[in-house]
């Protein structure tokens, strides 16, 4: 990581991107939160080296790079606004349940009509 710093590189606090956990985000959390958190990753102030190195150049971006860095921003967040509506069109646990109970009474209900016709 010569050169690199661990916010360049999707390193956060340790664990890589693609890691189950992220600053405590659990593995069940979702893409969501995972994504959200980059986002308040790459907008959180850079951090100063401590002590500061003697003769290192102070960090100071172009126009271009703080463009680039804007639409990048405004990417992450389209991509953001697209997985959220997508979990949104997910059924929640009670909608499955309804569905499982609602079958289970069908498949039931549709045994009994056979049985009563090969009884007669």
């Amino acid at each position: 990581m010569e050169g690199k710093c661990a916010k360049c590189l999707g390193i956060v606090g340790g664990a890589s991107v693609g890691a189950a956990t992220i600053r405590g985000i659990g593995a069940g959390s979702g893409i969501a939160a995972l994504v959200s958190q980059r986002a308040r990753d790459l907008t959180a102030p850079a951090e100063m080296p401590s002590p500061p190195i003697v003769g290192a150049p102070e960090r100071k971006f172009a126009l271009r790079q703080a463009d680039q860095a804007r639409t990048d921003f405004g990417v992450v967040l389209d991509e953001l606004s697209f997985v959220e509506e997508q979990l949104a069109r997910l059924p929640t646990r009670a909608q499955i349940g309804r569905i499982a109970l609602k079958a289970t009474f069908g498949v039931l209900a549709a045994l009994a009509a056979i049985a009563l016709l090969l009884l007669r």
